[in-house]
């Protein structure tokens, strides 16, 4: 018996000691060639992790380039972002994070002279967080100048429709309209539609949603809230299902 739970033990050891060896040539590796330092490496590693696990939640614009088209998303069944010009991005969508700011940063530099740093980061990040989309995520989209708001499942990841190029909508995502939701009015989600911890978290929600100026927006924080909206049979909330 002893001389198994040694084989064991050792086994373990070895196991250990390898992920180790792995561990830090790749640390090692990237030191060598200067491309980060071991702390941006490591927290890079937990971000692409989480990032690949995670549901996300998160809120989008419907307005690309500034032109309304929530009609044309909800036809379609797509969602899009602008600036066309940078191509498809479709092969790196698998890439780390931290790759996809290395390949994403230039290519809009390229394609739109003229931004300021603080503008090419702000892009990129869209671009990264769109990227990582994934089916089940869920999006929440609220027209330009309404109190409406859109539920939207991910059917699938990111696509590169070069026929929308001309209405800066070729980035996109298509959603589920069978598992997608909508409400009216915002002013609607109260305590007697879903089922959450307190009032502040409802109203903290909406003022996120109200005030939102980016592109694309965290909201993983209300992921309890969002997901009890999916739970609710509230008469407010309307399917949009064709």
């Amino acid at each position: 018996m002893e001389s198994i739970i040694s084989s064991i033990v050792s086994d373990v050891i070895s196991g250990v000691i390898l992920i180790g060896i792995a561990i830090l040539g790749t640390v090692l590796f990237w030191k060598i060639t200067g491309r980060t330092s071991v702390v941006d490496l490591l927290a890079n590693i937990q971000r692409d992790v989480e990032d690949a696990i995670n549901k996300k939640y998160l809120q989008l614009g419907s307005s690309p380039n500034g032109e309304q088209r929530i009609e044309e998303f909800i036809a379609d069944n797509i969602v899009a972002i602008g600036w066309p010009a940078i191509g498809d991005l479709s092969e790196f969508t698998t890439y780390s994070v931290q790759k996809k700011k290395d390949i994403i940063y230039p290519k809009i530099e390229q394609h739109y002279p003229g931004l300021s740093s603080r503008a090419l980061g702000l892009y990129t990040g869209y671009f990264v967080r769109f990227l990582s989309v994934k089916p089940g995520d869920v999006l929440v989209v609220r027209p330009s100048g309404t109190n409406e708001l859109y539920f939207l499942v991910v059917k699938s990841a990111y696509k590169y429709n070069v026929a929308l190029a001309s209405k800066d909508m070729a980035h996109t995502i298509e959603f589920d309209p069978n598992r997608s939701l909508k409400i009216k009015n915002l002013d609607t989600i109260t305590k007697n539609m879903v089922a959450v911890p307190d009032e502040k978290t409802i109203e903290d929600f909406k003022k996120s949603v109200l005030m939102a100026r980016l592109t694309i927006t965290d909201l993983s924080k209300f992921d309890r809230l969002i997901e009890a909206i999916f739970e609710s049979d509230s008469e407010y909330i309307e399917s949009i299902e064709k």
